[in-house]
Order: structure tokens, then C-alpha cells, then sequence
């Protein structure tokens, strides 16, 4: 649920910077994020990380999670300097540190998920060695 209000900020944060006649970097940045998100989003509405077992899905959605609040966070301090010239790019901006703020919540959730799993996972504890009688 949070990365779908992530991706709808993230979209409305697009919409924003088009209309405002933003710089075209930061069109390509959260148009990039929005569609990462949705990637990650239909992986797992359809269970495909159950699948695709190769990929260790929770580390790859923290980095991403990680990565996305920097860049994120960059861009939306980044245009919060338009205040006064663009409103809709400033909203925008605005938009995109409420996403960055998400990002984090999402990340500190999957760390959270990650760490009851491996409590619960099964130890696997090593076989002690034979015994080698005494040979005197």
C-alpha cells in the first residue's frame, strides 16, 4: 500500500514538473522513479518473487527504497529554490520530499520484514566431528 501512494505522489509530482515547464532532468528522474515503483508493485501483485528465487527481493527493494530517497530528497530540495518563479514546479518539489519521507518509511518497513524473517527462519547448526579414539 505504500508504494502505491508513493508511485501516485511520485505521478502527481510528474504531472507538476511537465506542466510547470520543469528542467527535462527532473522530468526523467521521477518519471524513472514512478516507473521502478510500478515495476517493483506488479512483482508483487503477481508473486513473481516467489518465482524468480535468483533475486533476494527485500535487499533489492531497500536499495531501492534507499535510492529513491536521495534522489528524491535532491530533487525536491532542488526546486524548492523556484518558489517564487514556478509554483507548479514548487509544488512539485514539494510533492517529491513527501515521496522521499515515504521512501524512508518504505525502507525502515523492509528492514523491519527482513529482520522478523530471519528470527524465524531455521537455525542450521554444524554436525560436531566424530570422536577419534585415544590412540596410546
Amino acid at each position: 500500500m505504500l508504494k502505491v501512494l508513493r508511485m501516485c505522489i511520485i505521478a502527481g509530482a510528474v504531472y507538476c514538473f511537465i506542466v510547470g515547464r520543469a528542467e527535462n532532468v527532473l522530468i526523467a528522474i521521477t518519471i524513472q522513479e514512478t516507473f521502478i515503483v510500478l515495476f517493483f508493485v506488479i512483482i508483487y501483485m503477481v508473486s513473481l518473487q516467489h518465482l524468480l528465487v535468483c533475486v533476494h527481493w527485500p535487499l533489492l527493494d531497500l536499495i531501492n527504497s534507499c535510492m529513491s530517497a536521495v534522489f528524491l530528497g535532491l530533487i525536491g530540495i532542488r526546486t524548492i529554490e523556484e518558489k517564487g518563479r514556478k509554483k507548479l514546479v514548487y509544488i512539485g518539489g514539494v510533492l517529491c520530499l513527501f515521496a522521499s519521507i515515504l521512501c524512508v518509511f518504505d525502507a525502515l518497513m523492509v528492514v523491519k520484514t527482513m529482520r522478523s524473517n530471519r528470527k524465524k527462519a531455521p537455525r542450521i547448526v554444524p554436525a560436531t566431528a566424530p570422536s577419534r579414539p585415544n590412540l596410546r
